[in-house]
Parts: C-alpha cells; structure tokens; sequence
C-alpha cells in the first residue's frame, strides 16, 4: 500500500462560530491574546471577529465587572473534541483558572454553531446549549451571520435575536472591533 492510501482521511474544514467573552483583568488585552493564540493554531483559520459589546453578567458570583462580549467565526478540519481541547487551552494560555461557575474570568471561549451539527456529551454541547437565550451571544453572532440557521430549531440568528429579552441593552453597548 502506498503512504498517499495510508493517510487518513481528513474532513472537509467547516465554519465554527465560537462565542467571545472577558470580564477580568484587561479585557481587551486578554481578548486580543486569545485571538493571536488562536491565529496561531495549526488547523485553525480565523476568518471573521465581530463587533464587542459590554454586557451586565448573567448569573455567578455578585460584584462582577461587565463582560465584552463577541463572536468569531473560524475555518477548521479538526475534530469537536480537539477544537474545544484548543479552545481550553488558550482560555489557560490567557489566565482563565477553574474556580466557581459563573466567576469572572479573563477570556471566555465557547463553540456555538458548527454547520448543522448536533452534538450532545458531557463536555461538549453544539449547538451551544443557552445560545437561543442570550442576547450578548446572539447579538455578535448576528453582525457575522444573521441568517445562519439554528441546526434545532430551524430560526435564523436574527429571529432568535428578536425573541429574546435584553437583545435592546446589547445593541446600545457597542465598544470595539478587533483586528
């Protein structure tokens, strides 16, 4: 057999929408590092970076700062789970320490969307378990792709976006783009 009919096959690379948050430290500088670490992963293109809005924190500890909140969308063959072990990773490289559920953090990382992928385990949910409910995510992923469609329940980001509570305090807190 011939190395070419040896190697693996490989898929197709896919648009993965991941999901952008920071509220510890300097978030713009923590959100900065996470995209340079991500630009620098093998198997990963970074393609496109939303607007960021600042956004009251939902849930966790009391007396957290505001989030900057933000969506990408990359370009990538690699599996969910080697995805998710990069996205890990560079939430690591950039400060983000386990601790309680829902505390500040310096750089949030989250898969919300992979194509029409539906995926349920213990540590990895697609599409993104509370996307349908979060104006601060749903807002961003709009500015990329307002009419990518939810691979559950068929509404586009935009419709989503209009039936969730709080889509009007996104909106008003535009503060940067990146890159």
């Amino acid at each position: 057999m011939s190395c070419s009919a040896m190697r693996r096959k490989t898929s197709p690379a896919s648009a993965v929408y991941v999901g952008v948050g920071s509220n510890k430290g300097n978030r713009r500088r923590n959100i900065r590092r996470a995209l340079r670490l991500l630009q620098g992963q093998e198997g990963i293109r970074l393609e496109a970076v939303s607007p960021f809005y600042e956004t009251r924190p939902e849930g966790g500890p009391a007396g957290q700062r505001n989030y900057w909140n933000g969506a990408i969308r990359i370009r990538t063959a690699l599996t969910n789970s080697r995805l998710l072990g990069i996205l890990k990773s560079v939430e690591e490289r950039v400060g983000r320490r386990s601790g309680v559920r829902g505390a500040a953090r310096e750089v949030d990382l989250d898969i919300l969307v992979r194509g029409g992928q539906v995926v349920r385990k213990k540590d990895l949910c697609i599409p993104h378990p509370r996307l349908t409910r979060r104006a601060f995510v749903l807002q961003p992923l709009a500015d990329l792709a307002p009419a990518l469609r939810h691979p559950v329940t068929g509404r586009t980001v935009v419709e989503h976006l209009q039936r969730v509570t709080g889509s009007k305090d996104v909106k008003d807190r535009r503060i940067a783009d990146f890159l």
